[in-house]
């Protein structure tokens, strides 16, 4: 039933501007290994970002950003390239901000001249290293934007200087979470994985099961429990108190093009690394609706699902956007 809202975070309508993001990603694949990192902030941080979330989440972009690039230019002297994804929600909807990188197993040498590929059995870099200088660049930029921060109600405490610097040394004091390994599948296992959450918010329709007696029950998965699939019940209001955790602030991108990836110097970059490893130019394919639904349904738009005939009027469509 296509009828789109064209709301971000709608669970159901998005599906086609993923689709169409897919597509576009595949043509920027390089020839080269995948790595998967994730980098996430400790719960005590969780208050702080539900009152400044533009702020906390801008930050995790630019100290994650920071602290792999500052590992490529010491290890290997050049630049990553990388997709930056953000998360705020676990399978229960708690709200665990954490953001998930796609990054290309090689550095851009030389201003942009060169490629370098690199090979390793887990990840480019070591895991603890990199945990020590993202917490390092984060609680860094925390403290330089701290007269920007909005701490109302139980977090009023923290406009006085030294309770904000005992609670960044109580943070520096934590291990950070990163987890970080070579993608087995290719770029396109990590992207995939990606790309049901980039398009549509926290919970799909197909894990909700009922609505009854003013609780919600939906499936999650337990990690804490060998990932077995469970069943949660919530009171309806906290079902949606919790969906709204994860609504980002207007205009806010969670979906970042980082380094040699960056869209300021994608085009070129890539087209240079074409080159030197002489692969063909890819050009994405611009998924149209009727092709989409040919793609996930077999069938033509205009094709009856129950006799399979075909309409030799096809539906009008303006825009991506079929009439009522």
């Amino acid at each position: 039933m296509y009828n789109s809202c064209r709301c971000r975070f709608c669970p159901k309508c998005q599906t086609l501007t993923k689709e169409r993001w897919l597509e576009k990603r595949k043509s920027e694949f390089i020839d080269t290994d995948y790595y998967h990192g994730v980098f996430t902030i400790p719960s005590e941080l969780n208050a702080v970002a539900r009152q400044n979330p533009e702020i906390i989440y801008t930050i995790l972009f630019k100290a994650v950003s920071a602290t792999l690039q500052k590992f490529a230019k010491t290890e290997y002297s050049g630049q990553l390239g990388f997709i930056s994804v953000l998360h705020t929600w676990n399978q229960k909807l708690d709200y665990h901000v954490h953001l998930h990188c796609v990054i290309a197993g090689g550095v851009m040498l030389d201003e942009g001249k060169k490629w370098k590929r690199l090979k390793s059995s887990k990840f480019l870099f070591s895991v603890r290293a990199l945990s020590q200088v993202f917490k390092s660049k984060f609680i860094a930029t925390l403290r330089k934007k701290s007269g920007e921060l909005k701490l109302r109600g139980d977090l009023a405490f923290l406009q006085d200087a030294k309770a904000f610097n005992d609670f960044l040394d109580k943070l520096y004091s934590k291990d950070w979470v990163v987890y970080a390994k070579k993608s087995f599948g290719g770029a396109m296992q990590v992207v995939e994985y990606l790309g049901r959450y980039t398009h549509r918010v926290a919970i799909s329709n197909y894990r909700i099961l009922k609505l009854e007696n003013d609780e919600v029950h939906f499936k999650y998965r337990d990690r804490k429990d060998n990932n077995q699939e469970k069943v949660l019940a919530l009171d309806v209001h906290e079902f949606l108190r919790r969906f709204m955790l994860h609504i980002l602030p207007a205009k806010f991108s969670k979906i970042r093009y980082q380094g040699f990836l960056s869209n300021k110097y994608k085009k070129n970059n890539l087209s240079a690394i074409f080159d030197q490893l002489n692969m063909a130019p890819k050009v994405a394919i611009e998924l149209s609706l009727e092709n989409f639904v040919k793609k996930i349904t077999g069938r033509e738009i205009n094709q009856c699902p129950h006799c399979e005939r075909l309409n030799l009027q096809k539906i009008p469509i303006e825009n991506d956007r079929a009439p009522p």
